[in-house]
This record gives C-alpha cells, structure tokens and sequence, in this order.
C-alpha cells in the first residue's frame, strides 16, 4: 500500500471527497467529482481506483457514491 505517494490530481480529487463529505454527509459520485475538478468520470473512475489500491478510499460494488474514506 502506498498511501503517501499520490499525484497531484488524485491529491485534489481525495481533498474534494473528504470536503464534499464533510458538508453533505455522503461522498460524491464520479460525476460529481469530474464536475468539480474538471475530467471526464472515465478519468475519475481510474483515479479513484488508484486511490482504493493505494489505501486512501473503500469503494462499494455496484453503488455510484459509495465509498468510505480511509485516511
């Protein structure tokens, strides 16, 4: 697991998670998160995939804005 070693638009993406999370309450799908940081979802799903390998998120199967934060 290597949980320090992230790029920079992982970095935005796991900062826009943790702070979308702290206001609503859920974290925010794919779209969501390619709105704000300005990707197409393609783009954030394999970003978030590296976040999950890499130990900072826990995505649920089959749920769009499933996922747990782990750091």
């Amino acid at each position: 697991m290597d949980r320090f070693n992230l790029t920079s638009k992982q970095k935005v993406i796991f900062d826009y998670i943790k702070s979308y999370f702290t206001q609503h309450g859920i974290t925010p799908t794919q779209k969501e998160i390619g709105n704000a940081v300005g990707i197409a979802q393609a783009t954030v799903a394999k970003h978030l995939s590296s976040l999950e390998k890499r130990g900072w998120i826990k995505r649920a199967q089959g749920m769009k804005n499933a996922m747990r934060i782990l750091s």
